[in-house]
């Protein structure tokens, strides 16, 4: 299962690096914030849809959860497979890259090319993305075993809070993305990464109440705002700081270099919770992570095209 586990995070990643920069490449003029950001808005739907369907099998009596009822998200998980291979059969390749392919400036070899020309974008890009990556486990999966684990509280309060925090991020992804598009990327990402790190130790100490509503409250101000924020400008971020001949290598590779440290967070936090027997180094880590960040997009240049005159952004 781990193994399976492991595989299937390669093929998303790949799939969703691929997503951003077909989005992006179809984009009109001062909207690519906006057409890049559809993939983000896709995982906010998996993610409340995954946790729903848990949550609802979780209200069967035990035994049947554990004979039968934890196979149905399995299932149907699988059935949607269909759906998206059905979606990516008809897809047409993007109009900037078939615009690449007649004009023969196709890259022979993008990964070589990307490598040779394009390490210190590729380093920035995942630097200033691995908070994200980061953040998206911490308070998705973290949390909830922290809650249960930790508190001795039941999953019912931090389900709902992830499920409210995907939900409130449908809307905060739209403006943030409409924001970036007029003011530009990095003013919006910073925002967001430097909300986590001044939320970092508010964000424990709202779940140490134990209190079901501020748990749900901070799942809703970590993860619906802080992370969303940070999901929501990054897929045009990363997809403008790389060339059109090396664009879908660059942005899956740095998504790539800095998922596995956001696939490991449970294990790392949870390691860091019983070694310390406390939040606080954890709190540290994503403070320390979040400034990292935020240094990398500092140190990149702003990527937002000036909309032609005449065009609305």
């Amino acid at each position: 299962m781990v193994v399976l586990r492991l595989v299937q995070s390669l093929g998303a990643g790949a799939e969703y690096g691929t997503a951003v920069t077909m989005t992006s490449e179809y984009s009109t003029a001062g909207r690519r914030g906006l057409y890049a950001t559809a993939p983000a808005l896709g995982v906010g739907l998996g993610i409340m849809l995954g946790t729903g369907v848990f949550a609802l099998m979780s209200l069967l009596p035990r035994q049947s959860f554990l004979d039968w009822g934890w196979r149905l998200p399995f299932l149907f998980g699988f059935c949607l497979v269909f759906v998206g291979l059905y979606l990516r059969l008809r897809v047409a390749e993007s109009p900037e890259f078939e615009r690449l392919k007649n004009s023969g400036g196709l890259a022979v070899s993008p990964l070589r090319e990307l490598v040779r020309t394009g390490r210190k974008h590729l380093v920035l890009a995942s630097l200033a993305r691995s908070t994200e990556a980061v953040c998206a486990q911490l308070f998705n999966v973290f949390a909830i075993s922290y809650c249960t684990a930790q508190l001795g509280m039941s999953a019912g309060p931090a389900l709902t809070g992830v499920l409210v925090a995907n939900a409130a991020g449908l809307g905060v992804i739209p403006l943030s993305v409409h924001l970036a598009d007029r003011v530009g990327r990095r003013p919006v990402f910073l925002f967001g990464l430097f909300f986590l790190a001044a939320f970092a130790f508010p964000f424990f100490w709202l779940l140490e109440t134990r209190n079901p509503l501020l748990v749900i409250v901070a799942l809703v101000l970590a993860y619906g705002l802080g992370v969303k924020v940070i999901l929501a400008v990054s897929g045009a971020y990363l997809a403008e700081m790389f060339e059109p001949r090396v664009r879908n290598s660059g942005v899956t590779i740095a998504r790539s270099l800095s998922d596995p440290l956001g696939g490991f967070t449970p294990l790392i936090a949870s390691a860091l919770c019983a070694a310390t027997g406390s939040y606080w180094a954890i709190g540290a880590l994503l403070v320390v992570l979040a400034l990292t960040s935020a240094g990398a997009v500092l140190a990149s240049p702003e990527t937002r095209e000036p909309s032609p005159k005449g065009v609305s952004s």
